[in-house]
C-alpha cells in the first residue's frame, strides 16, 4: 500500500490521524507540521535507530508514534512502553487511526458518550498490564474506540488489524551489561532525535529530583550528550518536606538546570491547556509540567518513569507485562502533542528482561549500594548516580512525590478547586450544571451499592480468587471512589475543546 501525507498546520504539532479505505490501495495521512517523514511513512517520536530508514517499528527502543507503507497493508507502532498509545475506529467501510483521541474524534465525526462515567477509569487501567487494561471505550454512536499500547498493528486492504509483537533486547547478566544496555540505547535514541535529516532535530533535557530515578536517567542522559536539565522544585503536600529540588545534582554531573515551581500560576492557567491534559484520560497528575510546557516543546525530555517498579528490591509482579503503579504521562499525551515533544524513560528500558534485572538489583555485589536502616532502596539507580560523583546523602533518602492527579492517591477524590484553575473549575461546573450527567439515577445507584460492597477487603479478596485477573482488576478499580462528578472531567474536556471548536493551534 501507499501512504498520502497532508500536512496541515491547523493540526497539533506531533499529532496524525490515517484514514485507510477498504479495498483501496492508498492511505491518506493528516499530520501536524511537526510530524516526521521517513522511509516513506511518518513519525513522531525518537528511536534506537537509524532515523532516515524508518524503521521505527522495528527499534527495541521506541518512545513515540508512526506508520508506514508495506506490501500488505499499513503498518502502526505504537511506542515500546505504555504511553504513546495509538486509537481506532471504525465507520462503515473506513478505518480511522491516531496518535491523538482528540484528532481521532476530530477527523471521524464520533463522539463520545457523554453520559458515561468511567472513561478515565477505563483509560487508567493501562497501570494494569498490556495483559489487563481495557482495550476499547464506548461512544455515542456505539462505535467502540480501540486503545493499543506497546505494539505494532498491521492493517490490510480488507481493514483487518493483525497485531505484531516488539522486539526485546539480548541477555544482561551483570550490572555493567545492563548499565551499557541503557547507556547505548539512550545514545541511540539521542542521537536520532538530534539527527540533521529531520525536519525539526530534537535536543535532550533531562528532568531531575531528589529521588532515585530521574538523578539515575540525568547520568545516563548527560553521557549521551544531554547538557541542560528542569527540575521541578516542591512535592506535593502529603510531604514534610517538600524541597524536591535537584539543582545540586544537576549542577554537579555539568548540567545547567532550570528550577520551575509546579504549582505556581495555577490560578491564571488557561482552562484549554488544563484540558489538554484532562483530555488524556489519565487523571491529569502530569498537569505539574504545564508552566514548563514551552520549554519542552522540540525536546526529547529525559524522565525517570518506572523506575520505582524496575528498579525496586523487592520484586514485583509481570513487570515483563509492563505492569505499572500510576498513570505517570499518561495524562500528557496530549498536551505532548500540541507542544511538540518526546518522552523517554532508561528506567522503563528493556523490561521484558526484568528477570535479569532484578537479579542484578539483588545481586550480593550491589550490597555497598544498599543504605542501612531504610526499606527506600534502589541500588541500580543509586550506584549510577554515586559512580557520577554524586554525593550519597543528595538523593534517594525519602520517598516523595510531585504529580497531584485529581483523582487523588487514595480512596477519595481531590477537590477540583485545589488542582485546576478557577477558570476550568467554572467551565466544568457549568457543564455538570446544564447536561447534570451524575444524576443517572440507575447508574448512579448501581456505583453507590457497589462501592459500598467492595470497600470490604473480604469482598475484594474472594473476587481475586473467584473472577478472572482482569475482570477483578477492573472491578475493584472502578468502584474504587464514591460516586462523583468528577467522573465526568475527560468527557467534558473532550467535548469542549472539540465540539466547542477550541482545539488549541500550533503556536
Amino acid at each position: 500500500m501507499r501512504l498520502e501525507i497532508k500536512v496541515d498546520k491547523a493540526i497539533p504539532r506531533l499529532a496524525w490521524c490515517v484514514g485507510l479505505v477498504r479495498g483501496q490501495s492508498v492511505a491518506v495521512a493528516h499530520c501536524g507540521p511537526w510530524v516526521e517523514s521517513a522511509g516513506g511513512g511518518i513519525v513522531e517520536g525518537v528511536w534506537s535507530g537509524d532515523f532516515a530508514a524508518g524503521r521505527f517499528d522495528e527499534a527495541v527502543t521506541f518512545w513515540g508514534t508512526g506508520a508506514r507503507p508495506v506490501d500488505d497493508g499499513i503498518l502502526i507502532a505504537a511506542s515500546t512502553f505504555t504511553i504513546n498509545p495509538v486509537f481506532m475506529v471504525r465507520t462503515g467501510d473506513r478505518l480511522w487511526v491516531s496518535n491523538s483521541l482528540l484528532r481521532l474524534l476530530a477527523h471521524s465525526g464520533v463522539r463520545l458518550d457523554l453520559a458515561y462515567p468511567y472513561y478515565e477509569i477505563d483509560l487508567m487501567t493501562v497501570m494494569f498490564g498490556l495483559s489487563r487494561y481495557r482495550r476499547t471505550i464506548p461512544t455515542a454512536s456505539g462505535d467502540a474506540i480501540h486503545v493499543r499500547y506497546a505494539t505494532n498493528l498491521l492493517v490490510d486492504r480488507d481493514l483487518v488489524v493483525h497485531e505484531r509483537s516488539k522486539r526485546v533486547p539480548g541477555p544482561m547478566n551483570d550490572f555493567d551489561a545492563y548499565a551499557g544496555f541503557l547507556r547505548d540505547e539512550l545514545t541511540r535514541v539521542i542521537a536520532n532525535g538530534a539527527d540533521p535529516a529531520r525536519r525539526r532535530p530534537m535536543k535532550p533535557l533531562a528532568t531531575i529530583s531528589t529521588g532515585y530515578d530521574s538523578p539515575a536517567c540525568a547520568v545516563l542522559a548527560h553521557g549521551a550528550g544531554c547538557r541542560e536539565a528542569i527540575t521541578l522544585t516542591t512535592a506535593r503536600d502529603a510531604y514534610v518536606d517538600r524541597d524536591d529540588s535537584g539543582r545540586r545534582i544537576a549542577e554537579t554531573l555539568g548540567l545547567s538546570v532550570i528550577e520551575i515551581d509546579p504549582y505556581a500560576g495555577r490560578a491564571t492557567r488557561p482552562w484549554s491547556v488544563e484540558a489538554l491534559f484532562l483530555a488524556a484520560g489519565c487523571g491529569a497528575g502530569d498537569i505539574i509540567f504545564a508552566s514548563a510546557l514551552e520549554r519542552l516543546a522540540g525536546r526529547v525530555v529525559v524522565v525517570g518513569l518506572h523506575g520505582d517498579t524496575t528498579w525496586a528490591m523487592k520484586r514485583r509482579e509481570r513487570v515483563e507485562d509492563l505492569r505499572r503503579g500510576d498513570p505517570s504521562f499518561g495524562s500528557m499525551n496530549e498536551a505532548r502533542l500540541e507542544y511538540g515533544f518526546a518522552v523517554v524513560s532508561p528506567a522503563a528500558f528493556g523490561t521484558a528482561r526484568y528477570d535479569a534485572i532484578h537479579r542484578i538489583t539483588v545481586a550480593p555485589g550491589m550490597a555497598r549500594w544498599v543504605l542501612p536502616g531504610t526499606d527506600y532502596n534502589r541500588p541500580i539507580p543509586r550506584r549510577i548516580v554515586e559512580e557520577a560523583g554524586v554525593d550519597r546523602a543528595w538523593f534517594g533518602q525519602t520517598k516523595m512525590a510531585v504529580s497531584t492527579p485529581h483523582a487523588g492517591t487514595g480512596s477519595e477524590y481531590i477537590p477540583i478547586a485545589n488542582v485546576f484553575a478557577p477558570e476550568t473549575v467554572a467551565r466544568f461546573e457549568s457543564f455538570i450544571a446544564e447536561r447534570a450527567p451524575h444524576r443517572q439515577s440507575w447508574r448512579r445507584l448501581k456505583h453507590r451499592a457497589l462501592w459500598t460492597i467492595f470497600r470490604s477487603y473480604k469482598i475484594g479478596w474472594l473476587l481475586r480468587r473467584l473472577a478472572p485477573a482482569a475482570t477483578a482488576d477492573y472491578i475493584l478499580w472502578k468502584y474504587s471512589k464514591p460516586w462523583a462528578t468528577q467522573q465526568w472531567l475527560m468527557p467534558w474536556a473532550v467535548a469542549e475543546l472539540i465540539d466547542q471548536g477550541t482545539i488549541l493551534k500550533p503556536r
